[in-house]
């Protein structure tokens, strides 16, 4: 009985692992894109929202929709690099490197 519940825990443990990790890779492929496409969209979106609204080209409404578009980028962006550090931190305890 003792061995096959450690053989449970066992198996139990190793499927945790398993999904933190493929859980870190899915973060990692969207950090990826976040950080070089995203920040770099988010800024044009701003500069170019700012840009037309100055110039008389666009109205307030849009102007606003614009940054909050921007600003929900750059929040997801931040979301997902917490959401990646909480893996990690939690992939290191169940590997018992913490």
């Amino acid at each position: 009985a003792a061995r096959f519940e450690f053989q449970s825990q066992e198996l139990s443990a190793k499927l945790d692992i398993q999904e933190v990790s493929d859980q870190i890779i899915a973060l990692k492929t969207l950090l990826e894109y976040y950080q070089p496409t995203g920040v770099s969209q988010a800024e044009k979106i701003i500069d170019t929202s700012y840009r037309l609204f100055k110039s008389g080209q666009s109205d307030y409404v849009s102007f606003i929709r614009d940054l909050s578009d921007a600003f929900a980028l750059r929040v997801r962006r931040t979301e997902t690099l917490r959401d990646f550090n909480i893996k990690v931190i939690n992939l290191k305890y169940l590997t018992g490197k913490i």
